[in-house]
């Protein structure tokens, strides 16, 4: 997103997923957040190069997480989130929160390093 396209959205919103394709994790690609209001861009994303920390505790310790913030303006509502992956022989996936919905809400957090959000397909 240019900074022309961010500058016309009053607030963000952090996101940390994971992507799960057919039971993997292990995947690399790009992670676009898109409004369902407008059908805009609001956000992209690539894999970080920094797994989750190996804590005892953490189911997804190990794991390389998405994470980006999700531009937008108070009371945008629902986002929905679409994955390319690096592979040119996939297609592109349409993926469904698991969990609860992704409301846009200013200056919030959404997936954490211990409880990250987790996107299947």
């Amino acid at each position: 997103m240019s900074n022309e396209d961010i500058a016309v959205f009053s607030d963000s919103m952090s996101i940390l997923p994971l992507v799960n394709i057919s039971g993997s994790f292990d995947v690399a690609g790009k992670l676009v957040a898109i409004s369902r209001s407008d059908n805009s861009v609001r956000a992209v994303a690539t894999r970080l190069n920094m797994p989750i920390p190996p804590v005892p505790s953490w189911p997804f310790a190990g794991l390389l997480p998405f994470s980006f913030l999700l531009y937008g303006n108070v009371n945008d509502g629902i986002v929905h989130f679409v994955f390319q992956p690096s592979e040119p022989y996939l297609s592109m996936y349409v993926l469904d929160l698991v969990g609860p919905e992704v409301d846009f809400v200013p200056n919030a957090d959404a997936g954490t390093y211990e409880l990250p959000l987790v996107f299947r397909f």
